[in-house]
């Protein structure tokens, strides 16, 4: 999905304004512990094909997974109503490995765009994937339709597009932003990824992290690190090259702490994409609020 250059693109802990144009290709995966295994949430996008129906395009993605997956098998459908607009909510049982997994998807498109949020867990978790998505979609919000960005309750999970309420569940969310600059003749890719924060610090996390890279890292060469404060975001940002499957890498990558989580975000191309990569980094520090504060 193309972002484009100055508008707001929300994170769950965050707002920023890129300053380039990108290609924004996320798939948001969370992970809590169920009774018998995990239990993940999922929200995908996709662009609609032009002039198809709702039920007519999952109809097809269903069709390819009848073929791909053992055990498939559809439980039930029926037409809802996610955020005002139309949704198929699908249930559906499938075989992974030695399991019995039951899967809940809700299906819905607005402005061109496929959406699908989800959640799996095995046959025994059933009732705690359906109170996940009873609860999503009793929720769900478009992100245009809720004043600002803040946090309605610690269980409101934000998205670019939307937000919605996860179950009493605790869930980590392992979502890895992936963005491509799509304005340039060389490709820089920008990362957004996640972890919590070490009981060290991010400081000595960061550090650490840094030196096990330059040890695995081909020819690893830090340019330069310095340490920023913006908004009461404290961070490190770091400068470095290194050699990846032959060709020399320029990145540029800002390691942070919002609501909690450990951020580090990444912008990485050849070297002839450097001050690229420096654009895409120095637009985050700029424009970044936390969530609260957006």
């Amino acid at each position: 999905m193309r972002i484009r250059r100055g508008m707001a693109y929300y994170t769950n802990e965050l707002t920023f304004e890129p300053n380039v144009d990108l290609h924004d290709s996320t798939a948001h995966r969370l992970e809590g512990k169920g009774h018998d295994g995990p239990v993940r949430v999922l929200v995908l996008r996709a662009k609609s094909p032009a002039g198809s129906r709702l039920d007519e395009v999952v109809e097809r993605q269903l069709r390819k997974e009848r073929v791909a997956v053992e055990g498939f098998e559809i439980l039930g459908s029926r037409a809802v109503e996610a955020a005002g607009v139309p949704a198929l909510d699908i249930s559906l049982q499938y075989v992974a490995g030695k399991s019995d997994c039951y899967q809940r998807d809700l299906h819905f498109m607005r402005d061109g765009v496929l959406f699908r949020l989800g959640s799996t867990g095995t046959m025994q978790d059933r009732d705690t994937v359906d109170d996940v998505v009873d609860r999503a979609l009793s929720s769900l919000r478009w992100r245009d339709a809720v004043h600002g960005h803040r946090r309605s309750s610690n269980a409101t999970y934000w998205t670019n597009d939307l937000s919605f309420e996860l179950s009493d569940y605790r869930f980590t969310d392992l979502t890895i932003h992936l963005f491509e600059s799509i304005e340039k003749d060389e490709p820089s890719g920008f990362t957004l990824a996640r972890a919590p924060v070490p009981t060290i610090g991010f400081v000595e996390a960061t550090t650490q992290l840094l030196k096990s890279e330059s040890r695995r890292l081909q020819r690893h060469e830090t340019l330069r690190k310095s340490e920023l404060g913006r908004d009461s975001v404290d961070a490190i940002d770091v400068a470095d090259r290194f050699r990846l499957n032959g060709t020399l890498v320029y990145r540029r990558s800002l390691h942070f702490v919002v609501d909690g989580t450990w951020i580090q975000a990444s912008a990485m191309g050849p070297m002839a994409a450097a001050a690229d990569c420096d654009v895409v980094v120095d637009g985050l520090v700029a424009t970044m609020r936390p969530r609260a504060a957006a």
